[in-house]
């Protein structure tokens, strides 16, 4: 991690959620999540991807290494993105590097996208039993399958494979299954359809929770927090202390669900984007 110290556990007690703590976790992330290209800049990391998420296609500012100029710094970030076609983007937090990188970015004219929150919370805490009826049960591997591709792709509408090829750290595939719809014909005892997904990776002793989904018309029965607890039940027997996800701002249901299930947020981001030139 480039000599960022990863978040311990102080960090999931209440008290302020220090700057050097948001760099550690986002190096952490950076890893869970990674982009298929990576190139350091001076201490900046330059990234970017085929998946069309902000994250893999963005700067992450966590250090600076030399008295290398800001302006030099953001026309090299510049001519990175555009030499592969695409806007220049930095992700943001309030532990970038250096001090008055958002401002100067707003004065060339980037814009702000997607405002987040990343919300911890212990993962001992997290609730171990499911919640669910007998209707679904949950099913762990470390291999990607294609019913878990398909719920993804069909409800964020986009291709991470090229980001799930690149994780390294131990991760968890997590499919809530309906246990009451095996098809005609199938094996006894046989599972149907797959109801919801999420990712789970480990890294430093954090889960970083991603991709949870549910079928639209299978939400609102309980299975985020059994998705949850399915994942922490895992990171558990691997040795997690702490967990963390990204929630944007702007949604609010998957925020109450959080906050339910005792995650707090201790930092957010955002990203700044240079749509024209």
């Amino acid at each position: 991690m480039s000599g960022i110290e990863a978040p311990g556990l102080t960090a999931l007690g209440d008290q302020h959620f220090s700057d050097d703590q948001v760099r550690g976790l986002e190096a952490i992330a950076a890893t869970a999540w990674p982009a298929a290209e990576r190139q350091p800049l001076d201490g900046w990391l330059l990234r970017a991807s085929p998946a069309p998420t902000r994250r893999v296609n963005s700067v992450l500012a966590n250090a600076v290494e030399t008295a290398m100029s800001l302006e030099a710094r953001i026309d090299a970030v510049e001519d990175y993105y555009r030499r592969r076609r695409q806007p220049p983007r930095f992700q943001l937090t309030r532990g970038s590097c250096p001090n008055g990188l958002d401002a100067a970015l707003a004065d060339r004219g980037y814009e702000i996208e997607a405002p987040v929150d990343v919300q911890i919370a212990a993962a001992a805490a997290l609730e171990t039993t499911t919640g669910l009826d007998g209707t679904a049960m949950v099913r762990v591997t470390d291999t990607l399958t294609p019913d878990w591709m398909e719920v993804y792709s069909g409800g964020f509408n986009r291709d991470v494979t090229s980001v799930i090829e690149q994780i390294s750290a131990p991760a968890a595939f997590l499919t809530l299954q309906d246990a009451d719809g095996a098809q005609d014909g199938a094996q006894d005892g046989a599972l149907g359809d797959a109801l919801g997904v999420a990712l789970g990776v480990l890294a430093e002793g954090w889960l970083g929770i991603f991709g949870m989904q549910t079928r639209v018309e299978r939400r609102n029965q309980g299975f985020g927090r059994a998705m949850l607890a399915g994942l922490a039940a895992w990171a558990l027997e691997e040795g997690a202390v702490g967990v963390y996800l990204q929630v944007e701002q702007d949604n609010p249901d998957a925020r109450r669900l959080y906050e339910r299930q005792g995650f707090r947020t201790v930092y957010t981001y955002h990203y700044r984007t240079l749509f024209s030139s």
